[in-house]
């Protein structure tokens, strides 16, 4: 499952690549400081497979930097969510570079672990609305990873 998911992300980034004037950013969007997120997808851990649910947030500090913060909730198996703080790099043509440290558990449980978190996403804007598809690792305190493909909808205000 997950590999039609990446297969279909690398698409879509790589459209975006090639033709940046089909996704140029409309000025008023760079207007909004604030931007939260919904973000669903796959992820994948240790050859399982599972459904996530997200919320992501970002302050816009400048042009090129951000900063902000994300939940998740990962199901079929998983039951873990995820809580951490983002830097994100805006280098231009709509690319966010993400990285940051959180914690991960199992839902209703008080055991958390450690990890850091490297994400791309690429946003489609219209308006104050975008479209993000995302790729995201969580490398774990206890030396494992999961790796998230993802759709983010969200506004800027």
């Amino acid at each position: 499952m997950i590999a039609r998911y990446a297969s279909l992300t690398f698409a879509v980034l790589l459209l975006c690549t090639v033709s940046p004037s089909l996704t140029a950013a409309e000025p008023e969007h760079s207007n909004h400081p604030h931007h939260l997120a919904g973000v669903v997808g796959v992820a994948s851990h240790e050859s399982r497979d599972g459904r996530f649910l997200g919320l992501e947030y970002e302050y816009r500090l400048t042009e090129k930097w951000g900063v902000g913060g994300y939940y998740e909730q990962t199901f079929d198996g998983f039951d873990l969510e995820a809580l951490g703080l983002m830097a994100t790099y805006h280098p231009g043509q709509n690319w966010r570079l993400l990285g940051g440290i959180g914690g991960e558990g199992k839902l209703n449980t008080d055991k958390t672990k450690l990890l850091v978190r490297a994400a791309i996403a690429y946003d489609f804007h219209v308006g104050s609305v975008s479209l993000s598809p995302l790729l995201a690792i969580d490398w774990i305190e206890d030396n494992s990873y999961v790796v998230y493909l993802g759709l983010g909808v969200g506004f800027g205000f």
